[in-house]
């Protein structure tokens, strides 16, 4: 197994890889072993200081990303027209039929899921090519296209321009969905807040 296969195994099972340290980053510095450059990786990676400034950034990053995520949720839950109302604690509360199996069910805003499930964005591509007449091409597992169809033949589209969206490789094929949906639900509401 080489680097690059190791590196995929540890980060199918959960592990980041996109920031290892080794031997070799402590050798461009200072003239040492091996041995002697893991122990000072182990003290320098290991160290309370570390241990406490990466949890820090973590939960500064994780409620700002979550954050984002639930903004955009509510605004995928809008235009798919969920009924929206207040609940007594003044959060908003969403009613869905999303998952049709489970039939209608009414949930916190953040607790919407387009973010982390096809079975939630698929309803809102079929909306996005049905009543929009609009349609999203996945080219890869990095490019999602959202466009008119027959772009050329309408006197108004209802895009301004073509939705390219690509995202960087550590994204999925459903992240990079998930982005272009938000990105052609700002441009629609633009649009129709221009009519």
């Amino acid at each position: 197994m080489n680097i690059k296969q190791s590196k995929e195994l540890l980060e199918s099972n959960g592990y980041y890889v996109g920031n290892l340290w080794s031997v070799d980053d402590v050798h461009s510095r200072y003239e040492c072993t091996n041995e002697v450059a893991q122990e000072i990786l182990n003290k320098a990676l290991t160290n309370e200081a570390t241990m406490e400034q990466v949890w820090l950034l973590i939960d500064i990053y994780a409620k700002q990303i979550l954050t984002n995520k639930m903004e955009e949720n509510k605004l995928i839950a809008e235009f798919m027209g969920m009924e929206k109302q207040r609940h007594s604690d003044g959060r908003y509360l969403f009613t869905t039929d999303i998952d049709e199996i489970k039939g209608v069910d009414t949930r916190f805003w953040e607790q919407l899921y387009f973010h982390v499930s096809w079975d939630w964005l698929m309803p809102v591509v079929e909306k996005i090519e049905f009543e929009h007449d609009c349609l999203v091409i996945i080219n890869s597992p990095l490019q999602v296209i959202i466009t008119n169809k027959d772009i050329g033949q309408r006197e108004t589209p209802l895009l301004d321009e073509v939705f390219e969206i690509e995202v960087s490789d550590r994204g999925t094929k459903r992240d990079c969905l998930y982005k272009a949906i938000v990105e052609f639900i700002k441009q629609y509401n633009r649009t129709d807040d221009e009519r």
